[in-house]
């Protein structure tokens, strides 16, 4: 389950604006163009888990994409802020040492913070936490942006690192 929080949360983050089609220009303020709501359309993630435990080497992959999207988030400015509303089902493959398992798992829950858009990096803050988000496409109609995250937690003398990319995509 704190993967699950931990996905949600990095999606949260995800999920604010810049444009650019070249990188070599000088970025525009598309901030205006943010501002407003999205319905998310899309998420896709995938990433790696490693673990060890008293030498023993774990590996698992996982992909993952929404179904059942209910989700959306209002991004304002004067302040900037952001608030999420809404929910989505994960449908999750992890595959550890040759076998698949898939299961749903239910994400809601309500999120708000404030965002900075510096070019095509958002920045997002929210519950203490702040994330990096690469922006890929924003214009008056789509937000399309990736995150990469990486974690590690140590629980009862075992380490696992966890790497995340999630792709989310949003219409309004």
């Amino acid at each position: 389950m704190k993967i699950f929080k931990f996905l949600f949360i990095s999606i949260l983050f995800i999920t604010v604006t810049a444009c650019g089609d070249d990188d070599d220009a000088v970025p525009e303020d598309t901030s205006g163009d943010l501002i407003g709501t999205w319905q998310m359309t899309d998420l896709d993630y995938s990433g790696t888990s490693s673990s060890e435990f008293m030498g023993t080497p774990l590996n698992q992959t996982f992909t993952g994409f929404a179904k059942d999207i209910d989700y959306s988030i209002t991004f304002t400015e004067n302040p900037n802020e952001f608030e999420g509303n809404g929910g989505y089902t994960i449908e999750l493959t992890t595959t550890t040492g040759g076998q698949s398992a898939t299961i749903d798992e239910t994400v809601s829950g309500e999120a708000n913070g404030t965002w900075e858009l510096n070019g095509m990096n958002l920045t997002i803050t929210a519950n203490g936490q702040t994330e990096d988000l690469d922006i890929l496409v924003l214009n008056e109609n789509t937000l399309t942006f990736t995150s990469e995250v990486t974690e590690t937690i140590d629980v009862n003398g075992i380490t696992s690192t966890t790497n995340v990319t999630v792709t989310s995509s949003f219409t309004r």
